[in-house]
């Protein structure tokens, strides 16, 4: 299939298609209600009918189109549940995952008018896949018997070409291919939008297809076709088709151009219509043109007679435009005559003033001729004298550059000893520098383990230091632990104190309790009394109340009332001063308990607390001696190593200074000797080659102010020379000007006069031609005019009219008059 590979090149994301059968057969009722209105549908009015977002319109909100379209039918797997065929699966260009289409290559899906109409009004809101699925359902559109399904498949292809180029730009040749294909089937409704899709398609033609003359041709058919239809849409996107694939074929047109011409063709299109319309009526007014000119024929031939009649006059008329235009070529070659005559005087003038130059500058060669002579005379004798002080003087100079070089090779053996002492003393420099050199490095070294001992100083007194730091911490914490010692007696002092106030309060509590204690054995004494005496009244009462129960009833049982609510009296004070009694002494228990307890519980924290304190002190103590005996120790150490480098430092010192002191010395005074030799030495030469120097300036400037005096004598005698020469050039220069000037004179002379006559020759031969034209003008009139002066000229009147004669006659007739009229021109030219 054409578009099975278009989905492979989308960019579009892959979306879900599930759709169930509830919303198909919702989607197909809506559908079949909206047969009656699909030509009729428009996108505005689509997106109004049907439900979208306010946001724009997504992958989801059109699914439900596909059910329209017959794209996404549900199948039924094995276990019978419906759900989509899984034939064909399309990749999707962002990824490596895949979607299912709804159909497969064996089963395609038919789309009739009504969903196609629906779906090319939709076709703004649909995305790659939706645009590519719906190309796959009109594939078989194109080659359908039904001319308006066929159009509008063309259509939708059409604007998917026009907006969504990038879907089938890696299938052109397969789309083009269906194209020529579907050509014998195409309809004649269809056309117009065939040749959009063809129009839209061309610019982005491939240049490296095979068969590019067969494209070309077929284009080129579907042109014609259009073409005999003779609509003006249509011719003109076929004239631009011929355009753009001539463009192809030059080379014009590319790939990389083709957004450019896409974007320009629709204003090519409305000027290829007016060109249309300019070309149809240019080719009626040339259909029209034939039939005008052969009118005039048809005129002629019926009244031959008139045009002979208005033919006469015309010829003399053009024989007086003759004679005017020969009278105005005589007038200008007599205006040249005389112009030839001015310019021969003026040439004759010419021709003297130069023969008046000529003898003056004849005068002046002569002059010039005997000053040459006599300035090279001079000159000569000039140049010997000059050769004769030249050759002294470089004998001279010859003379005084031996001398010189002999100095100079002598300056040279000097300096040669000179420079060797030289090297002799560097040698001996770069010894005394080797020496103080190593003399730097054991320096240098001494100075590393001074350093070293340094930082071994500066690590025993940083130990010491820290030693110090922590005998201060140590004397700090013993003056802490004494003050803790001091309080912690002060606190013993105090617990002491307590615990003597609490015996004391001890003391007078069991003295209290002592007191209570015989306070309770004389209340229980008196308890017992009471009791006694109790037992003793009850008895009393009851042997009273047994001898006189009778007679005194209401007497004892008053007496017995009385002595009970006593008793009872007493039972209770007793009971109560007991439970007093015993709440007192629980409580004065309880508290020497707690008093008791507390003193054996601080007598316990303080002897906790001294021996911790002890510890301590005999910890810091024992801390204290050790640093001490360490800060000793180290003191001793830093002392000893203190003074050994003392020692050590000054036997260095002195034996540095020995060793400099002995070889500086000797080192400085043999230099001292032979730096002031080699100076003197220097000296000497330098003075020497100076004097050399200055006189060598001397002799050059000498030779050289002698040799720009020989040179600017020979350049002033050159400049003579070429003065005189370039003189006598121009005079002769001048001269031959003079002649060739006289002798150019001389033959524009000769040549005016052979012009005048030959002038004069060619009037006269027109004066001759233009009477002979007069009389053959007048004769051709009379012969024309006069019927008597022909031979044949009383038949003319019995000849029939014009309207009989042939055209044969009339030229016979035209042919004699012409042979008469030449016959007399030869004649009188001779």
């Amino acid at each position: 299939m054409i578009f099975s590979r278009i989905g492979e090149h989308n960019n579009s994301p892959p979306g879900s298609f599930a759709i169930y059968q509830e919303l198909l057969n919702q989607v197909r009722t809506s559908a079949s209600k909206l047969d009656q209105d699909t030509r009729e549908v428009r996108t505005s009015e689509n997106r109004q009918s049907f439900p979208h977002n306010d946001r724009g319109v997504g992958r989801s909100h059109w699914a439900w189109i596909w059910p329209l379209l017959g794209l996404l039918q549900p199948e039924k797997d094995e276990k019978g549940t419906e759900g989509p065929s899984s034939d064909r699966k399309v990749r999707n260009p962002s990824g490596d995952s895949t979607f299912k289409a709804g159909m497969s290559d064996s089963h395609t899906v038919k789309i009739n008018d009504e969903e196609s109409d629906l779906a090319s009004s939709l076709l703004p809101g649909l995305d790659d896949t939706e645009i590519y699925s719906l190309l796959k359902a009109i594939e078989h559109a194109f080659q359908d018997e039904d001319e308006i399904l066929q159009k509008k498949a063309y259509k939708i292809l059409s604007v998917i070409l026009k907006e969504r180029y990038h879907i089938l730009s890696y299938n052109l040749d397969e789309v083009l291919w269906l194209m020529i294909v579907s050509l014998p089937c195409c309809h004649f409704a269809a056309k117009r939008h065939r040749l959009d899709c063809l129009v839209s398609f061309s610019p982005h033609q491939n240049a490296d297809v095979q068969d590019k003359f067969q494209l070309i041709n077929y284009y080129l058919l579907g042109s014609k076709r259009s073409i005999l239809n003779w609509n003006a849409t249509e011719w003109s996107l076929c004239f631009f088709l011929i355009l753009a694939h001539q463009g192809h074929r030059i080379g014009v047109l590319t790939i990389n151009g083709s957004s450019e011409i896409s974007s320009k063709t629709s204003t090519m299109i409305l000027q290829s219509k007016r060109v249309s319309k300019l070309v149809v009526s240019e080719s009626t007014t040339s259909f029209s043109k034939p039939s005008m000119d052969t009118s005039p024929k048809i005129e002629c031939r019926s009244a031959k007679t008139m045009d002979t009649e208005k033919r006469r006059p015309s010829k003399v008329t053009e024989l007086e435009c003759q004679i005017t235009q020969l009278q105005k070529e005589l007038k200008k070659k007599s205006d040249q005559l005389s112009s030839a005559e001015s310019s021969r005087r003026r040439a004759q003038q010419e021709v003297e003033e130069a023969k008046k130059q000529l003898v003056a500058m004849s005068a002046k060669l002569h002059d010039s001729h005997a000053q040459m002579e006599e300035l090279s005379a001079a000159e000569d004798a000039r140049i010997q004298e000059l050769r004769k002080i030249s050759q002294e003087r470089d004998r001279a100079w010859q003379s005084e550059l031996e001398a010189v070089e002999n100095q100079h090779s002598v300056d040279n053996a000097a300096l040669a000893a000179a420079t060797s002492e030289i090297r002799r003393l560097k040698l001996q420099l770069e010894m005394v520098l080797r020496s103080e050199a190593a003399l730097a490095e054991k320096t240098q070294l001494d100075r590393l383990q001074l350093q070293a001992s340094d930082k071994s100083l500066a690590e025993l007194s940083f130990a010491v230091e820290n030693l110090n730091l922590r005998l201060v911490g140590s004397e700090r914490a013993e003056a802490e632990a004494k003050s803790m010692l001091t309080d912690t007696r002060k606190q013993l002092e105090l617990a002491q104190n307590t615990i003597e106030s609490l015996l004391t309060d001890g003391s007078k509590l069991m003295e209290s309790f002592s007191i209570v204690a015989t306070e309770l054995k004389e209340s229980r004494f008196r308890v017992r009394v009471l009791e006694e005496s109790v037992r003793k009244l009850q008895e009393e009462q009851y042997a009273a109340h047994v001898h006189a129960f009778v007679d005194l009833a209401n007497a004892k049982a008053l007496c017995f009332g009385s002595s009970d609510c006593e008793e009872n009296q007493l039972m209770t004070a007793l009971e109560d001063y007991w439970v007093m009694r015993q709440a007192e002494q629980i409580e004065s228990t309880v508290r020497i308990q707690c008093a008791y307890e507390m003193m054996e519980k601080e007598l316990a924290d303080s002897k906790l607390r001294e021996q911790e304190l002890e510890l301590k002190l005999s910890d810091a103590k024992l801390e204290s001696a050790l640093l001490k005996a360490n800060l000793l120790d180290r003191e001793a150490e830093l002392r000893k190593i203190s003074d050994l480098n003392k020692k050590f430092l000054q036997k260095v010192e002195k034996e540095r200074e020995d060793m400099k002191l002995t070889q500086s010395s000797a080192d400085v005074a043999d230099l001292k000797i032979k730096l002031a030799d080699n100076e003197a030495a220097l000296g000497r030469v330098c003075e020497e080659n100076e004097q050399l120097k200055l006189e060598l300036r001397r002799n050059d400037s000498e030779k050289q102010k002698a040799y720009e005096e020989a040179i600017s004598e020979m350049n002033s005698a050159r400049t003579a020379e070429k003065a005189a020469l370039t003189e006598l050039g121009f005079v002769a220069h001048e001269a031959a000007k003079s002649k060739e000037m006289a002798a150019r004179v001389v033959g524009e002379f000769e040549a005016s006069k052979v012009e005048k006559s030959e002038m004069e020759m060619e009037l006269r031969k027109l004066k001759l031609q233009a009477e002979q034209w007069k009389k053959a003008a007048e004769t051709a009139i009379m012969m024309l005019t006069d019927s008597e002066h022909k031979p044949g000229a009383g038949k003319l009147k019995n000849l029939p009219s014009a309207d009989d004669l042939d055209d044969e006659s009339y030229r016979k007739k035209k042919s004699y008059v012409l042979r008469r009229i030449k016959g007399m021109w030869n004649k009188e030219q001779k």
